[in-house]
């Protein structure tokens, strides 16, 4: 094995530590009972998912569980296709990880990978190379929830034709969001770190137009679990110490790298993994974790499945575009913003946004500080509004709202700075 053969195992080998942590806290958690973990799974299986569906309420214990066992069948996929683990595959592992918590689950996500795959096989692509667009694209995973156990073919609940239904569903929207995706980074420039989530709000868009047309109404509901800090505050921030820690034991002088990664306007795409190496880019994701976490303390935020899968989503773009120099303005847009609208800061609507808003951190990186602030501040007016036009189908709204915020600040940003 060459060295940098033993580098690529040995970060895959400390993904997957930390999403072992995540399965073992869920069965400590539940106290070792078995009966309990295996019917908050059931539970999460079984509901709709839509936006806004807190695993954490909803199947307790097991929703640990089942984000990090998603975490380890999408690191399982990287490894199956030979990829290296770098800034984009650190982020499409912490977000499908983070989103099990409160939307994706191990049974909703496979069909939208299996129709980007029918679309490479028809295109005569290796799935490799469609397989980032494939993990980030399921984010449409409560379609295949919503029409296998929302929409009740018979009297006597989901059958074998529900089940296929959702099955067709998640293949459709899967084989649209290759071209999609690639066609829409070109409207934001690579500014919306979260473009595939763009893609998906389009797709979801359509999507919930044609079930509106045919009269089916969706099932989901809204569940949030309020409060949180007993039980989730400590290993939580152990959680993201560790990640501080452990990049500092890679690499102990990494303040370079650290320099390195602060200087990128993270516009996509940033792999600071490549460039600055994995020991900074973890002390990077773990401080992102952290001042994440710090923000919802400050604001009064809960701590349950959505907002930790804010604070997973943040950290794993820490390889991938986001650092505290050009996500502090967006994040304070949204507080400026929540502070001056009809929305509490500490509503769950707000702290999403100020947690997800760091998908338009590029514009700061890039513009400054003053475009960030202002990035951030409409990022919250336009995500409190776009989530009705999917019915909560797209879990990454907030990258349906940063594609349209990046779409129209752009082109008067680049008009400034050309004067």
């Amino acid at each position: 094995m060459d060295e940098e053969s033993r580098r690529e195992f040995r970060r895959y080998c400390v993904v997957s530590l930390f999403l072992w942590g995540l399965v073992f806290f869920g069965i400590l958690r539940c106290g070792g009972d078995v009966e309990e973990l295996f019917a908050g799974l059931s539970r999460i299986l079984t509901s709709p998912a839509t936006l806004i569906t807190d695993y954490v309420l909803l199947g307790g214990a097991a929703a640990f569980v089942n984000a990090g066992f998603l975490g380890l069948c999408v690191l399982g996929l990287l490894a199956a296709q030979g990829a290296r683990l770098t800034g984009p595959g650190l982020a499409a592992v912490f977000t499908v990880t983070g989103f099990g918590l409160f939307g994706k689950n191990l049974y909703n996500v496979w069909p939208i990978l299996l129709g980007v795959w029918l679309y490479g096989r028809l295109r005569g692509v290796a799935f490799r190379d469609h397989l980032l667009i494939a993990l980030f694209g399921t984010a449409l995973a409560p379609l295949v929830s919503e029409l296998t156990f929302g929409v009740s073919l018979t009297p006597l609940g989901p059958g074998p034709g529900s089940f296929l239904l959702g099955l067709l569903g998640g293949v459709a929207t899967g084989f649209f969001l290759p071209p999609l995706a690639k066609h829409l980074l070109s409207a934001h420039q690579g500014y919306n770190l979260y473009n595939v989530g763009f893609a998906c709000g389009f797709l979801g868009l359509v999507c919930m137009a044609l079930l509106r047309a045919l009269g089916i109404p969706l099932e989901g509901g809204f569940y949030w679990m309020e409060g949180g800090y007993d039980t989730l505050l400590l290993p939580t921030g152990c959680f993201f110490s560790a990640m501080v820690f452990t990049g500092l034991a890679i690499q102990p002088r990494c303040l370079p790298g650290l320099r390195e990664l602060y200087r990128s306007s993270g516009r996509l795409v940033s792999d600071f993994v490549q460039y600055s190496g994995f020991g900074p880019s973890l002390v990077n994701m773990g401080a992102l974790g952290l001042a994440g976490l710090a923000y919802l303390i400050a604001v009064g935020g809960d701590l349950n499945g959505p907002t930790l899968g804010g604070l997973l989503t943040l950290a794993g773009f820490g390889g991938f575009g986001q650092h505290l120099r050009n996500t502090v303005p967006v994040v304070f847009g949204v507080w400026l913003g929540a502070v001056l609208s009809v929305w509490p800061v500490d509503s769950p609507g707000a702290v999403l946004a100020a947690l997800f808003g760091a998908t338009l951190a590029p514009v700061a990186g890039a513009f400054g500080v003053l475009a960030g602030v202002a990035a951030g501040f409409l990022h919250l007016v336009v995500a409190m509004s776009v989530a009705s036009v999917h019915g909560g189908l797209n879990l990454y709204n907030n990258g349906f709202s940063g594609g349209i915020v990046a779409m129209m600040l752009l082109p008067v940003l680049e008009s400034f700075r050309e004067d």
